[in-house]
C-alpha cells in the first residue's frame, strides 16, 4: 500500500529529519510528497517562497534517489487562481486544492456548481485532487 506524505507544515529547515526514513521504508510505499498546506492561504509564504521550499524537497529526493516522487503543494483554490501562486504551481507535479462552497455563502442547490466551476479555474495542465471540500 501507498501512503501521501507530508512532510513539512511550516519552515522547511526543522524537517529534512523526517525524510530519512524514505531510504528506510523505500520510495515503493510513498505515493507523493506534500509542501505544506495552506502557507499561500495564510499568507506564511508567497508563491515564490513555496516554490523554492518545492525545490528544497526536490534537491533532498535527489540525494536520497527519491527523485521519482512526484511533489506539490496543498492550498485553498482562491489562492491558486491570484498570481502570486504561479511559481508553485509551475514547480509542482500536482496540486491538492481546498475547496469550500458553504463558506463561500452558496446555497445548497448552487454549492456543486460552485464547487466544479472553483476548482476548474485553478490550471490546466496539472494533475488536481480535491482533499478537502464541504
Amino acid at each position: 500500500m501507498r501512503y501521501p506524505c507530508n512532510v513539512i507544515d511550516g519552515v522547511i529547515d526543522g524537517y529534512f529529519f523526517n525524510f530519512r526514513f524514505i531510504p528506510l521504508y523505500g520510495i515503493e510505499n510513498i505515493k507523493a510528497i506534500t509542501v505544506g498546506s495552506e502557507h499561500l492561504y495564510r499568507k506564511e509564504l508567497t508563491g515564490q517562497q513555496l516554490a523554492e521550499k518545492i525545490q528544497e524537497v526536490r534537491k533532498v529526493l535527489k540525494e536520497l534517489g527519491a527523485d521519482s516522487l512526484p511533489v506539490g503543494f496543498a492550498d485553498s483554490w482562491n489562492k491558486m487562481i491570484e498570481g502570486d501562486a504561479s511559481p508553485a504551481i509551475k514547480e509542482s507535479d500536482f496540486i491538492l486544492a481546498n475547496a469550500f462552497s458553504y463558506w463561500q455563502g452558496q446555497k445548497m442547490e448552487n454549492a456543486t456548481a460552485s464547487f466544479s466551476d472553483d476548482i476548474m479555474r485553478i490550471t490546466p495542465g496539472r494533475f488536481i485532487l480535491v482533499i478537502d471540500a464541504n
